[in-house]
Parts: C-alpha cells; sequence; structure tokens
C-alpha cells in the first residue's frame, strides 16, 4: 500500500514564530531536524483535532495528537534514536526539564498573553482583530474564558499574578543555569530538550509582549543564542508551505 504523505496540521505563523503554538514549533522543528517530508497545514478549527488542540498530524495509520507522542511514533517509524547520545542520567533530567518547560512555563506564558490584561489586550487585537466581526463578538469570549478555566484546571490560574511571574522566572534561570556555556543542553549535540527549550525561548523572545517573564527570557543571552542556534539548524531551508 502506497504511503500516504505526513501532513502536520498547526496554528499559522504569527510575529517572528513559525507557530503561535510552541507545541507546534517543537514539533516542525523535529521533523525538519530529522529531515521527516512533510505538508504543513494551518488550521483555525480545532474539531478535526485526535484531542481537540493542535499540532497533530496524519498519515496512513490515521490521525494522532500531542506533540510528543508525536515525536516517539515518528522516531519509532523511521528507526530513529534523536537521544542517542545521552546517558540514561541525562535522559532522566532532560524529561524533568520537558515537564518543567510544558507543565510550568509554558503555563505561565498562557496566563500573560490571555488573562493578564497587557498581553490580552495585544492578543484581542493582533489574534481577533481582523476576524468578523461574529467571531468577536461570540467566539472571542469563549475561548477566553475556557483559557482561564483551563489555566484554573491545571493549577497555574490559581496563583496571583506575581507568583505566576516569580515561577516563570525561576523557570528560566534553572535554564539559563544549566545550559550555561555550553552549545546544546548536553554538550555539542543537539536533543530533543533543546527544541523544547528553543520553542518556549522563541515564543517568549519573538513575539510583541513585554512583561516580566519575557523581558527576564530576553535578558538571558545564552538561552536566546541557544534558541537562534536551534532555529537556524532546523529552520536553514525554506519552510513547508502550508496546505
Amino acid at each position: 500500500m502506497e504511503k500516504t504523505p505526513l501532513r502536520l496540521y498547526q496554528l499559522p505563523a504569527l510575529w517572528d514564530c513559525f507557530s503561535a503554538s510552541s507545541f507546534c514549533a517543537k514539533l516542525e522543528a523535529f521533523l525538519r531536524w530529522q529531515n521527516i517530508p512533510y505538508t504543513a497545514v494551518a488550521v483555525h478549527d480545532m474539531r478535526g483535532a485526535p484531542k481537540g488542540k493542535v499540532p497533530y498530524i496524519e498519515d496512513e495509520n490515521g490521525k494522532l495528537g500531542d506533540s510528543n507522542l508525536i515525536i516517539e511514533y515518528l522516531s519509532k517509524k523511521h528507526g530513529l534514536n534523536p537521544d542517542a547520545s545521552l546517558t540514561t542520567e541525562q535522559k532522566a533530567i532532560a524529561r524533568s526539564m520537558r515537564y518543567m518547560c510544558e507543565e510550568s512555563l509554558y503555563w505561565a506564558g498562557v496566563y500573560l498573553r490571555w488573562v493578564d490584561e497587557p498581553g490580552a489586550v495585544i492578543i484581542k487585537k493582533e489574534v481577533f482583530g481582523k476576524a468578523p466581526l461574529i467571531v468577536r463578538w461570540l467566539i472571542m469570549p469563549r475561548v477566553f474564558k475556557n483559557i482561564k478555566k483551563q489555566l484554573h484546571m491545571q493549577g497555574m490560574g490559581r496563583h496571583s499574578r506575581d507568583e505566576i511571574i516569580a515561577i516563570a522566572c525561576a523557570d528560566l534561570k534553572a535554564l539559563s543555569d544549566f545550559l550555561g556555556t555550553k552549545t546544546y543542553f548536553f554538550g555539542d549535540a543537539m536533543t530533543t530538550l533543546d527544541l523544547v527549550v528553543f520553542s518556549i525561548i522563541g515564543n517568549l523572545t519573538s513575539v510583541p509582549f513585554n512583561d516580566p517573564v519575557c523581558q527576564q527570557a530576553r535578558q538571558l543571552t545564552n538561552l536566546v543564542a541557544h534558541a537562534q542556534r536551534v532555529r537556524n539548524r532546523c529552520f536553514e531551508q525554506p519552510v513547508a508551505k502550508a496546505a
């Protein structure tokens, strides 16, 4: 049976990011890094997503959601071992740091964009500003309400603004301290953790937000340089055009 070309469904590019979603940017960077052919499809409606969110992929085996599960699936499918250079101890550290990025730092960023007033104003203007009036009147308020609910259920939304900022800045400092002067997080070989950090830092530094967390990220020059290094390596070729 002829294989179906891989299709990557993700949020469209926004500002100077490859996607407005760090999870989408991470997955696309992985596909580029591992030279896996794909077609990028920009989506706005999540009803076709297997887990109700992006990114997700579709190939001859059907649809699959969640960026981490997708990376595991594609690694097995193509016989890849992107973290082969890591020891067992380093893999444990990498997993812990990934969860810090995606279950703590990421959600702090969501709060500062969708709940904190200065960020919400920018989102309303630049994400929904050109949308039809019915979208701005009916759908936009529901989106903000749902995200606020998600933040509360996840836990980050139960903290005060100052507490959230302190948590995120501590996460950033931990990443910066661990990276130090190394090329990548575990030396000269790039691993999937580098993709995770690239996608998070890119969505804090290449955006029009100026909250204290974005300011802190921009001041940690080793993280900024690392993100640019990963970006250059994975996206040195033209980005796949959306279908």
